[in-house]
């Protein structure tokens, strides 16, 4: 069995932003929960996602439109609170919305959801962290190497159709330890950046 030390364990709050620099043989796994009746059975949860990382990879994970990357832009309708004020402000600048924008390198976490960040290459100590979402988020994928956005298309993806059985055991080890924080004390149905 993995350590499961609370101090891997960390609440995400509003006004916040959290970059994790990874390399090869981590991984980070995103989990949610619709059923909060029933959110203190692991079969509440579901993995919403999951990516396997590589040396120069990095994650930016903000509820704060000034950490946001310069090539992401938020649609007006994915705003709420302050980011809607200052999208309010963009638009009568003369911004004009496109699509949402969209990629496997992007992941919009909910307040309620959970993310395990684990290591193989860290055997005393695998579960670097466990984040507790107290607000919605935006998880952003980058490595510096992909230089071309549609580069990122590829961003997470197993190297192999199967995992070894540690990294398996690894992952399950962390998600027993999100699902182990019981209930979430926040949750929100729809995602909204800024709230």
């Amino acid at each position: 069995m993995y350590n499961d030390s609370p101090a891997c364990i960390q609440r995400f709050h509003p006004d916040m932003t959290i970059r994790w620099s990874c390399r090869k043989g981590e991984y980070v796994v995103w989990i949610a929960t619709d059923a909060l009746l029933n959110a203190d059975k692991p079969s509440a949860w579901d993995i919403r996602d999951f990516w396997e990382l590589r040396d120069g990879d990095y994650l930016t994970i903000t509820n704060r439109m000034v950490d946001l990357p310069g090539w992401f832009v938020l649609h007006p309708l994915e705003t709420s609170g302050m980011a809607a004020k200052e999208m309010s402000k963009q638009l009568d600048d003369g911004y004009k919305p496109k699509g949402v924008i969209d990629s496997p390198n992007l992941w919009r976490v909910k307040a309620g959801d959970r993310l395990v960040w684990a290591s193989t290459l860290t055997p005393e100590n695998p579960i670097k962290s466990v984040l507790d979402f107290r607000s919605c988020a935006m998880v952003i994928g980058e490595n510096p190497a992909l230089q071309i956005f549609d580069d990122m298309m590829f961003f997470g993806t197993p190297e192999e159709q199967t995992l070894s059985q540690t990294s398996a055991d690894l992952i399950r080890s962390g998600i027993n330890v999100a699902i182990g924080l019981g209930v979430p004390r926040i949750y929100a149905p729809v995602w909204r950046f800024g709230t």
